[in-house]
């Protein structure tokens, strides 16, 4: 797009640029300290205006497990 199209989240930009309604796509969004990020926006699902956030998670877990016992003497 020509513009600088932006806004705080896809809801904004929806708002603020109808031009876009039904475009999904890579937007740019404001975050903290005014610097921009770029999201994916569905801009066509019920009204449009989701922000779509992916989450990446990796776990790595190691577990040592040490078990000891009393011995019992039977006499």
């Amino acid at each position: 797009m020509t513009t600088d199209v932006t806004g705080m989240d896809c809801a904004e930009i929806l708002k603020k640029f109808p031009m876009t309604s039904g475009k999904d796509g890579v937007y740019n969004i404001t975050i903290a300290y005014n610097k921009r990020k770029q999201v994916f926006c569905d801009m066509s699902t019920d009204n449009g205006g989701w922000t779509v956030l992916s989450l990446s998670l990796s776990l790595s877990l190691s577990l040592s497990l040490s078990l000891s016992f009393p011995i019992l003497h039977v006499i």
